[in-house]
């Protein structure tokens, strides 16, 4: 209940203040040695909503102290103001939680496994408690969930994701599209940046667990059944199996017999084109109507408007309702035809007079 509370207001953005944010975690990781794999995903899932990574016990001291911002100066110099030395050799409050977590669940994983020798499940599930038979029912959901949220989390050991490796490993066999998910996620996750100064920026250890668990994942995927003809069916799948083995040169050293595979799978490009935005249509603004529907007329009564029509136009008439018929009464300037202008002729009249006069 403490874990699906602090998800739901990680995800809901209730909580605003930094202080609540770690009460909250912090209520987590109180009871975190009666986690299971579900609740401990819960609390991840919460981590990875608040994507908080930056805050020290810096803010909480200083919080607490009674120095305020409109204090005086006076009040500033009287008050025992916490030593800015000794707050900035202070852990990051969010790594210290997080520690917690990962010790619960570097917890969850060496539980035995069902149908092992010497164990039954009935065995497990009275000495290990409610957090083995959440994981011998095979939670697939809470992996998939830790995994996604390692990404944003962070890890603060190289000894998490081996636990949840082995976590991986114990589970039912995963579909094709879960196991490209978890390939994909555990790959992408690093340690956590305790000290920027002393950040050395590689870990070789991060590096042989990442090594292991590739390999893993990708011997899964080829036990999968007619990997390659699901992997025809499945374009999405393909390309982002092709994109982790462009950016990941782990998996392209310890995953050849996979891209051999993947690498002869045709995708069309009507997949790989980047798809349109929500909203935003393929045709031209040319053929495209201003709306959707007929507009109709804001007023019926038209008097309203006539209003504001200057008089020059009211009396307009077109040439052809004219009394001469739509011919000038200056003969200088002809009438423009499609062909050219409109010559009226001298003999006009008697050509008209003998063509009548013929049928006659």
């Amino acid at each position: 209940m403490t874990a699906s509370t602090f998800r739901l207001f990680s995800e809901l953005e209730c909580v605003q203040d930094h202080q609540l944010v770690a009460l909250a975690l912090g209520r987590c990781v109180e009871v975190a040695p009666l986690l299971s794999l579900r609740s401990t995903a819960e609390v991840y899932a919460g981590l990875a909503a608040l994507n908080v990574q930056h805050f020290s016990l810096t803010a909480v001291a200083l919080r607490e102290s009674s120095v305020t911002a409109d204090a005086t100066v006076k009040e500033f110099y009287e008050v025992t103001a916490p030593e800015g030395a000794a707050l900035s050799m202070q852990p990051n409050l969010i790594d210290v939680l997080c520690g917690e977590l990962e010790e619960r669940l570097r917890a969850l994983a060496p539980l035995p496994r069902a149908g092992a020798a010497g164990s039954s499940t009935d065995a497990v599930r009275r000495t290990a408690g409610g957090e083995a038979a959440a994981l011998l029912d095979s939670d697939q959901h809470a992996l998939l969930l830790i995994a996604s949220s390692m990404r944003k989390a962070g890890l603060q050991r190289a000894s998490t994701l081996t636990a949840l490796g082995d976590m991986v490993r114990r589970v039912a066999p995963l579909p094709l599209g879960a196991l490209v998910f978890l390939l994909g996620e555990l790959l992408a996750a690093e340690l956590r940046v305790v000290d920027v100064l002393a950040h050395t920026g590689g870990d070789g250890e991060l590096a042989d667990v990442k090594a292991s668990v590739a390999l893993f994942l990708a011997h899964r995927i080829m036990m999968q059944a007619n990997v390659g003809r699901v992997l025809r069916h499945a374009p999405d799948t393909v390309i982002r199996l092709r994109r982790l083995f462009e950016t990941s040169l782990i998996l392209q050293e310890n995953a050849t017999a996979l891209w051999d595979v993947v690498r002869c799978v045709k995708v069309a490009h009507k997949h790989v084109a980047p798809k349109p935005k929500d909203g935003v249509e393929r045709t031209s603004r040319l053929f495209k109507t201003k709306y959707a529907v007929k507009p109709q007329r804001v007023t019926s009564d038209l008097s309203e408007a006539e209003r504001f029509v200057p008089p020059q136009f009211k009396t307009w008439r077109s040439p052809v309702h004219s009394p001469r018929g739509g011919h000038r009464r200056d003969k200088k300037q002809p009438r423009v035809v499609p062909f050219g202008n409109q010559r009226i002729t001298k003999d006009y009249m008697k050509k008209k007079r003998r063509k009548y006069a013929r049928h006659a």
